[in-house]
């Protein structure tokens, strides 16, 4: 305790150096009411998502009109170049109906010369494919009126030509008579008749390819000129909402940004207008959080006065709390643990003393409730539990004592208490329960189990007996409080004393020291628990050297060491309540 009390002016020190560090810049009295003054200019506001759906419509119905302007311009473009290939082969046909009335011509006239056969052959295989050639030509639909004139002069001079001078000719020549003079000049005159029919329809098919390759050149021109446009249209419109999201969203963002990280180093930040809704509330709930920044910060200062005018009161409360161990006698170990539940003082608390050279105590004591008033209440009943003690009382008769203190005081908490003295020479251990979890002495695999002596402390009168428990050599005491024992599992069950009596009887197995016991139950807890603990816990083992002495023998003989509990006798003395 006295070790506690010389660190009281270091803790007062270094919290006042701490205190004189913290920048005044960091805590502003007042703040511009920018929200509540007036001082921004009214604008007019409109919402920053009707301002984002109207260019999201625009930017549709843009891209619409683009995709049916490209998609009637590639129409437009495909059919002038069928057009065109049509009209292409239309020349070919009309090449080839000139070449099939020349091949009738050649062999008309070879037959004539030669009288062979063979050569009508040709002239009829030329009549088949002018016939299948007018065909073709005269079903195309890209045929103009012009060109289709021209067809039927064609057709009808062929067949004039072969009428008029071509049969005649073939007949006289079967009949075996001279060639007549005017059949030959009519002949000449009927396929001059041809060819220039032939001409004027080849040049009003040639006329027509020209025009659909001006055509598909105009269509092809338009179609460039029309993706280009609704190419450059995109990305016009692009940039354009590009522009206004940095203006409306980026900006304002960047802006906002900027107050924030202002306000997050301690400075005040007018914050700028906007003009959108979304943002100008948004600027308005950062104005409203600095002004409650600059409130708490004043709760804050006052707060930090008050904490360090009190800081080394609650240094002294949790020191006097926990780590409360004497000096442990030549052949006993001893091993403790506290865990607060919540703050930095728990409800729990335990002390372990030397009442004279032979003689020593433990106390373990859990007050309801946690926190400040619940860590007082356990300090001041530790302090005249071990004020009892040391009068000369037995642990039944120290906890009447403090239950007529607890009485006189009107205190509401209920308290209990598990005390022992123990004689360090003979491992006689005298004990008392005041509604406390049930203390455990463990010796070669049997436990023996403390219950309640008496009912916990509270606002009535009451007494407990003192009992006693030889610990063996070899044999340890175990007190715990119910924080351990209540944990609560995934299913909501309790840890509950079996699963406790299974973890010390497997460490004890294992040879293990208070140490290891100590933390294989903190170890059991946390593995068990979900969630945060809801209860202080407090865990006090003190372990007995296997050596023995005479002295030992003879108080163990006394005490009925040959009886059920494997050496660990009980006897029982009432305390004063």
């Amino acid at each position: 305790m006295s070790g506690s009390f010389r660190a009281w002016p270091a803790i007062i020190c270094e919290g006042r150096r701490l205190w004189r560090r913290i920048p005044t810049a960091l805590i502003p009295r007042t703040l511009p009411r920018v929200a509540e003054g007036g001082d921004r200019e009214p604008r007019r506001r409109t919402r920053l998502s009707t301002r984002l759906s109207v260019v999201s419509v625009v930017y549709l119905v843009l891209f619409l009109v683009s995709s049916v302007l490209a998609g009637l311009t590639v129409r437009a473009w495909n059919q002038s170049v069928e057009e065109r290939g049509v009209v292409r082969l239309l020349r070919l046909d009309v090449a080839d109906l000139r070449l099939a009335l020349s091949d009738q011509e050649s062999g008309v006239n070879g037959y004539l010369r030669s009288g062979d056969d063979e050569l009508l052959e040709l002239y009829r295989d030329g009549l088949s494919r002018e016939l299948s050639a007018l065909e073709r030509i005269g079903a195309s639909e890209e045929l103009v009126e012009r060109a289709a004139a021209h067809l039927d002069d064609v057709r009808v001079a062929a067949r004039s030509w072969r009428a008029d001078a071509a049969e005649p000719q073939i007949e006289r020549r079967q009949d075996g008579l001279d060639d007549d003079p005017a059949l030959i000049d009519l002949a000449g005159v009927r396929s001059e008749e041809v060819r220039a029919a032939l001409d004027d329809l080849a040049a009003s098919v040639s006329a027509e390819v020209g025009d659909a390759e001006d055509r598909l050149s105009l269509v092809t021109g338009y179609a460039v000129v029309g993706l280009l446009t609704v190419f450059g249209a995109a990305l016009a419109c692009s940039a354009l909402a590009i522009w206004l999201f940095r203006r409306w969203v980026t900006k304002p963002l960047a802006e906002i940004s900027t107050a924030a990280r202002s306000i997050a180093g301690g400075h005040v930040a007018a914050m700028p207008s906007f003009d959108t809704a979304e943002f100008g509330d948004l600027a308005g709930a950062i104005d409203s959080m600095q002004r409650s920044l600059s409130d708490e910060r004043d709760r804050a200062i006052r707060a930090y006065q008050g904490l360090e005018q009190s800081a080394v009161l609650a240094l002294q409360v949790r020191s006097e709390l926990a780590e409360e161990r004497a000096v442990t006698p030549s052949g006993w170990s001893l091993a403790t643990r506290l865990r607060a539940a919540e703050g930095f003082v728990a409800g729990d608390c335990y002390e372990t003393g030397l009442i004279d050279q032979r003689t020593m105590y433990i106390v373990v004591i859990d007050v309801t409730g946690h926190g400040a008033q619940a860590a007082l209440s356990a300090l001041k009943a530790k302090a005249q539990l071990r004020s009892g003690l040391r009068t000369g009382l037995s642990p039944g008769g120290a906890l009447g004592w403090l239950a007529r203190e607890h009485h006189d005081d009107a205190v509401d908490d209920f308290v209990t208490a598990f005390v022992a003295v123990v004689d360090v020479a003979t491992g006689e251990c005298r004990w008392a329960n005041a509604g406390h979890p049930p203390g455990l002495v463990l010796h070669d695999g049997i436990a023996v189990e403390l219950p309640h002596s008496g009912p916990l402390i509270g606002p009535f009168e009451s007494s407990w007996s003192t009992e006693a428990v030889a610990i063996p050599p070899g044999g340890t005491l175990v007190v715990y409080t119910d924080g351990l024992t209540e944990a609560r599992g995934e299913d909501r069950s309790r840890l509950g004393e079996r699963r406790l009596h299974e973890c010390i009887e497997t460490s004890l197995g294992e040879g293990a020291g208070p140490d290891e016991i100590v933390e294989s139950l903190v170890r059991l807890v946390d593995e068990f628990r979900v969630g945060s603990p809801t209860d202080d816990v407090t865990i006090v083992a003190l372990a007995r050297s296997t050596a023995t002495d005479e002295r030992t023998k003879s108080v163990l003989e006394h005490a009925g060491t040959s009886g059920p509990n494997n050496g660990l006798a009980s006897a029982s003395s009432a305390g004063a309540g």
